[in-house]
């Protein structure tokens, strides 16, 4: 019985060791395809000025036209 309680003990470090060999696995592949979180919103942010630069000279070009 004494042999049972060390024996919990590794499997347990073993089950933790794999999700974090998981995580950092799951972290590297999202990184690799450019979908983490950070670079994402920086993409949306980025999009989201362009998108608004395009229409604020849209409106400039609109208003100068007419008299």
């Amino acid at each position: 019985m004494n042999n049972l309680y060390p024996w919990h003990d590794e499997q347990m470090v073993r089950h933790e060791m794999r999700e974090v060999d998981h995580a950092v696995e799951q972290d590297r592949l999202l990184k690799e395809t450019g979908l983490s979180a950070p670079n994402l919103l920086a993409r949306a942010g980025a999009a989201l000025h362009n998108l608004l630069v395009a229409r604020s000279k849209r409106l400039q070009d609109h208003h100068s036209v007419e008299p």
